[in-house]
């Protein structure tokens, strides 16, 4: 399925010798590749990677703890995206929390990536790179109505999520909290 580009491939990897093996192998049999994912050192390759047009997902300060990372450089996902990368953000959760995931686009905006980009790395970015940026990812007529209203800019460290909307529905509030929870019981584990 995936020689005959039914299935998108993504790739679960760190260091360059590992894509440019994959690049070759990817060349032989004439597949395509979705995203790299982890990827701490494309950096080094990133015009190839832009060449291809294959994205990547990567941490923005996840480096040195095991050897595969040891060639990691806290501006990967910046040259990345100089080099015309598409560049999502992940969690690896529980190794970065999920309710982190806006810090992580704050930190490759303090290593010089603008505010639009780091921004589009935690919405529109990972939808290219799934394929179903024809309905989630940006705030468009006829997308999926899922939207963040923060107290201030999201990539500011004070601010906050001061209302979330799923499927145009009002689910969490600051002030009230996650709402369908809201005036339930709590209920004790058996």
């Amino acid at each position: 399925q995936v020689l005959a580009g039914k299935v998108r491939l993504n790739i679960h990897s760190y260091q360059v010798n590992h894509f440019e093996a994959l690049f070759r192998i990817a060349d032989e049999f004439h597949f395509q590749i979705a995203a790299l994912h982890h990827a701490l050192d494309a950096y080094m390759i990133a015009p190839e990677i832009a060449r291809r047009h294959i994205g990547v997902v990567t941490f923005a300060d996840l480096w040195g703890g095991k050897v595969e990372m040891w060639d990691a450089i806290p501006q990967n996902a910046y040259v990345l995206w100089k080099n015309g990368v598409t560049v999502s953000l992940h969690t690896d959760n529980p190794v970065i929390e999920e309710r982190n995931f806006i810090e992580q686009a704050a930190i490759i905006n303090h290593y010089g990536m603008p505010d639009e980009a780091a921004l589009e790395t935690v919405t529109i970015n990972p939808a290219k790179i799934l394929a179903i940026d024809n309905r989630v990812g940006s705030i468009e007529a006829g997308k999926d109505a899922d939207l963040t209203v923060w107290t201030g800019h999201p990539l500011e460290l004070g601010s906050k999520a001061d209302k979330v909307f799923i499927d145009g529905k009002l689910v969490f509030t600051l002030k009230d909290g996650f709402l369908p929870w809201k005036n339930r019981p709590a209920t004790l584990a058996p």
